[in-house]
């Protein structure tokens, strides 16, 4: 567990460290008018964060999950639930 818990921790520093540089860099260049003339510099940015996120978010779920502390959202299971029990019943 703690091999997995150093895992967990090196990956979201490394992540938040990125996304705290990226949304460094993006606020610096809004300060120029190059940012408005080119918002496509900016769209890459926040893709770029997205991707570090999506990274991130997959990585720590699936390393707590090896020891069922995964995070399970309550009300995707309730609605998966009632969907079933619609299907059962016409």
């Amino acid at each position: 567990m703690r091999s997995a818990l150093n895992e967990i921790d090196t990956m979201s520093t490394r992540s938040f460290g990125g996304i705290r540089a990226m949304a460094t860099c993006a606020l610096a260049y809004m300060k120029t008018p190059d940012a408005y003339r080119h918002p496509d510099v900016l769209a890459q940015i926040f893709g770029s964060i997205q991707a570090i996120t999506d990274d991130a978010e997959n990585f720590i779920n699936a390393t707590a999950g090896e020891f069922g502390c995964d995070h399970k959202d309550k009300d995707w299971f309730a609605r998966m639930d009632a969907r079933e029990l619609a299907r059962d019943k016409p």
